[in-house]
């Protein structure tokens, strides 16, 4: 039997969309779940949706056996995360604007320099203003979170057991250096932030890692 589909999600702000593709690109089938549009996000409710979604595929006319790879896009958002991969706080979504947590940033670093070594504008928007905010408004969220990642990332994670995110979510958080293509230091240090707290970044079509046993047995 040949592994030549691919199966994708992407969360978006209004649903949860799963796919079935073919290897030229043929949307074999196409299952969604409406989400309300809100500031939060639960991250577990979310991963169970998706394990709802990706069961009513294979349990349909996709036999898993034939796919061969998984790609995972999402909303901006941030999830806080623990060392066991478990949520610490609500994912605080593109719409939970923190914007007089930007100002603060803006307060320290110029609109051109912040822009030299991101590519981006301060932004409310931001995950590394958000982790500021968590820092300073929820310490012992920030204490006890592991990793900041991106809502896709979480669903990586629950997938794989990997903590990773791609380029591009890193750039999107404020905190990467588009200069030297890895997070930078010199703004961590700006704003008092964890290294450490942060994942690996790899290109967007690298492998993130292998489904696991576990959740291969929650989605079927």
């Amino acid at each position: 039997m040949e592994r030549d589909n691919f199966l994708t999600v992407d969360i978006g702000s209004g649903s949860i969309r799963v796919s079935v593709f073919n290897s030229v690109g043929d949307n074999l089938v196409t299952v969604r779940q409406s989400m309300p549009m809100s500031r939060t996000l639960n991250a577990e409710d979310v991963f169970q949706q998706v394990v709802r979604l990706i069961q009513s595929i294979v349990q349909g006319d996709i036999n898993p056996r034939t796919i061969s790879g998984i790609a995972v896009s999402s909303q901006i958002a941030i999830v806080s995360v623990d060392r066991e991969g478990s949520s610490t706080y609500p994912v605080l979504t593109w719409a939970d604007r923190k914007d007089q947590e930007a100002k603060r940033w803006q307060q320290k670093i110029t609109d051109r320099e912040f822009f030299l070594t991101t590519g981006r504008k301060v932004s409310g928007e931001a995950a590394g203003v958000k982790m500021s905010w968590l820092k300073r408004c929820e310490a012992d969220v920030y204490k006890q979170t592991a990793h900041f990642i991106s809502l896709k990332d979480y669903i990586i994670l629950q997938l794989t057991g990997n903590t990773v995110t791609d380029v591009v979510h890193a750039a999107f958080s404020g905190l990467y250096s588009i200069v030297e293509q890895q997070w930078s230091d010199d703004l961590l240090t700006l704003f008092g932030l964890d290294r450490h707290k942060l994942p690996s970044v790899y290109d967007g079509s690298a492998v993130a890692g292998k489904v696991t046993k576990r959740a291969a047995s929650l989605t079927g």
